[in-house]
């Protein structure tokens, strides 16, 4: 077993991300991730509710995955991108208080809204070799394990605040084309207003104030109206629960003298309304 050396407990709103490799070719042992209620299991004992599951089988060198999520019933699957055995894997899990989702390699492998109970103690993490027959003639080898404080998702805060804004949601330089990677984003939104049949939102357009006013306040527009089509056509919402609004440059928050404050000020902003 392998702990990181932490000195309090882990909040509600975390992240944990390392580097994974297996050699290849030989036999390794299953890899088992897992939170503990004690901060020094290794002295007090193992109490620990698994989590996450990954093996790669002896005989394919292909990744595989599964989870109990504490309710019992593991569902062995493959892992449908193209990472094997002998590559370097970089795994993150991101945890907001009952929510966890798990990447490897930036492919979101899955996402569960309440893996974790409430009342459930989550005071530190562990790697550990599960148990193979035969026995492994070889291990996986971990580096660069990093564990920091998250901010609580975008889909529980407008939840619970009404609010939220974002400078995650990217678009293409002076157009209202949304990036690829927007729709993280996006399908959180997605997931708040699928779980909350009667929840209504205002998108709200910013821009830094480079340019025009007048072209900055139409292009703001043009980008809260993006925003609502990916959810309406990717998501399925229905249109009338979202209505959008542009503010160009007029509701600056940072400095636009520097990069920094520019891209602070090009956000959205979500708001709920009766």
């Amino acid at each position: 077993m392998s702990l990181p050396e932490i000195k309090s407990k882990l909040p509600e709103d975390f992240t944990i991300e390392f580097d994974l490799y297996y050699p290849k070719g030989t036999t390794r042992p299953p890899i088992t991730f897992g939170f503990t209620e004690n901060l020094n299991p290794e002295k007090d004992g193992i109490r620990y509710k698994k989590l996450f599951y990954f093996i790669l089988t002896h005989r394919l060198d292909q990744i595989g995955y599964s989870t109990n999520a504490y309710s019992g019933g593991e569902t062995l699957k493959k892992w449908p991108g193209d990472a094997m055995a002998g590559k370097n894997i970089r795994v993150s899990i991101s945890v907001n208080k009952e929510r966890v989702r798990l990447y490897m390699n930036q492919d979101k492998i899955f996402d569960l809204p309440k893996a974790f109970d409430s009342a459930l103690l989550r005071n530190n993490f562990f790697v550990r070799s599960a148990e193979l027959n035969p026995a492994p003639k070889d291990g996986f080898y971990i580096a660069n394990i990093s564990i920091a404080n998250a901010e609580e998702d975008l889909r529980s805060k407008l939840l619970r605040e009404g609010k939220v804004s974002t400078n995650a949601i990217l678009f293409d330089v002076n157009r209202a084309i949304l990036k690829p990677s927007s729709h993280e984003v996006i399908s959180d939104i997605a997931k708040a207003l699928n779980e909350n049949l009667s929840l209504k939102i205002k998108i709200i357009g910013h821009t830094d104030s480079d340019g025009d006013a007048s072209q900055n306040l139409i292009l703001s527009q043009k980008r809260a109206t993006s925003v609502k089509t990916a959810l309406v056509q990717s998501y399925g919402i229905v249109a009338s629960r979202i209505v959008c609004e542009g503010k160009g440059e007029s509701q600056q928050i940072a400095s636009n003298t520097t990069p920094e404050g520019k891209m602070q000020n090009r956000r959205v902003e979500f708001v709920k309304i009766d």
